[in-house]
């Protein structure tokens, strides 16, 4: 590796673009606001602080938005779907949300402007299976074309996932750590997937071909990750974490009384709560399996899934009888149900940035999770959440520990505390300033 150079540029009020070069560029976003909180980890007898220094936590003071600024700038997000609720979708629409907040131009370029959606569900309605691999190869031959000819050179685009092209990619997860690390057996099965395949040669494409200026990650684990697993050939990456709506999910003790009576949760029974769509991955049968280790008047109340996986999942947890409960995929109501829980569980295999994880934490609930890729930068054993190997015994005794309230009580406070550094308005003027970087 040859000598290194560093180089800064300001880019905006306050933040500063770092690019050092040592064969290969990385940029580094630090922005001069920085609002440092101190959390006391006890270690045996010894006590010791970990001091988190979150990007872009400013006051508004310090970080005023400026309408007339932002109007300069023209973002168009390229994403399959953006809507409120889970995943790359979510975020999408999050940020799309506060951009027109401050100001900004936003158009979208998805799978329904592309009017290629109808097509999509009509295949879908005869194999599930098959409309989603008809969605994925579609929206990433076309979105391509029709990004270069509608919006280059007069937005900068925010690319999530699907499309290899656009000034700035959002990196949701590295599909080749997904794969790779699974067992013998489990690799091959995927492998020989159509649409595993198919994601495997986009992600080599994506890194192959450099049409991205810039690689925003979730995390300096999730860029460590990426860099594990591929030569990233782009100008550089970023670390801008996920955020939560701070105005949706919080503590609402009303809320809590009026939800656990429709759900007939008498005041001694403990709600815990599993939230995802895959539950494979997220480990929802780690969940279960913990509930035949724990107090009976411990139930699991399951948020996500389509109608074919909560029936393998019910039929695997027969046993347990009305334990466990699936509530099908939510959205509007989900903010109640996080306030009717006590502890939120996460036996998760592998995550970019978990939403749902930040979203039960703004809400003050008692939350265990498994150590794996970005969880352990914003969670801090027996602090503001618990980690957990992903065992049905680690997790089934992390859910006994959280059964004294004093307890739930103590790590929700914390975990609050936690998300309150994590507002979508802070996030967006992150990603704005990598934008005007770009522009």
């Amino acid at each position: 590796m040859g000598s290194v150079a560093q180089h800064d540029r300001q880019i905006g009020s306050g933040c500063t673009v770092r690019l050092w070069i040592d064969g290969v560029d990385k940029i580094e976003l630090a922005h001069t606001f920085l609002a440092d909180w101190s959390v006391a980890l006890r270690n045996d007898t010894r006590q010791r602080m970990k001091r988190v220094a979150w990007l872009g936590d400013r006051s508004a003071a310090n970080n005023p938005i400026r309408p007339g600024r932002n109007q300069e700038v023209r973002v168009v997000q390229i994403a399959r779907h953006i809507a409120l609720g889970r995943g790359v979708g979510g975020v999408a629409a999050s940020l799309e949300t506060e951009f027109r907040a401050q100001g900004v131009v936003v158009d979208r370029l998805t799978l329904d402007s592309l009017r290629l959606g109808g097509i999509c569900r009509g295949i879908a309605r005869f194999s599930p299976a098959l409309g989603q691999f008809a969605e994925v190869v579609l929206y990433s031959v076309v979105a391509p074309i029709v990004w270069a000819a509608r919006f280059r050179g007069r937005y900068v685009a925010i690319s999530h996932n699907d499309c290899i092209v656009g000034e700035i990619y959002v990196n949701h997860g590295v599909h080749k750590a997904v794969v790779f690390p699974a067992s013998g057996p489990v690799r091959r099965r995927m492998l020989l997937h159509p649409l595993h395949a198919f994601l495997l040669l986009r992600e080599h494409l994506r890194y192959r071909i450099n049409k991205h200026q810039i690689v925003v990650n979730f995390s300096e684990l999730g860029e460590d990750e990426l860099r594990r697993f591929h030569r990233v050939r782009t100008a550089g990456t970023a670390v801008i974490p996920n955020g939560v709506d701070l105005g949706r999910f919080r503590r609402d003790p009303t809320a809590r009384s009026c939800r656990r009576a429709l759900l007939g949760l008498a005041p001694e029974q403990t709600m815990v709560i599993f939230v995802g769509h895959e539950f494979a991955r997220k480990g929802l049968d780690i969940a279960i399996d913990a509930m035949r280790h724990v107090d009976p008047s411990v139930s699991l109340y399951v948020v996500g899934g389509t109608p074919h996986m909560i029936e393998r999942a019910r039929a695997s947890a027969s046993d347990l009888g009305s334990r466990i409960q699936f509530l099908g995929q939510r959205t509007t109501d989900l903010p109640e149900i996080y306030a009717a829980a006590d502890i939120f569980v996460l036996p998760s295999a592998q995550e970019a940035w978990p939403l749902a994880l930040l979203e039960a934490m703004a809400c003050g609930l008692a939350c265990i999770a498994t150590p794996v890729s970005s969880i352990p930068e914003f969670v801090v054993d027996d602090v503001n959440g618990v980690l957990a190997e992903r065992t049905a015994s680690a997790f089934a005794s992390a859910i006994t520990g959280l059964t004294d309230a004093r307890t739930r009580a103590r790590v929700g406070e914390s975990a609050a505390q936690t998300a309150a550094g994590f507002g979508w308005d802070r996030v967006a003027s992150m990603y704005l300033e990598v934008v005007r970087s770009c522009a």
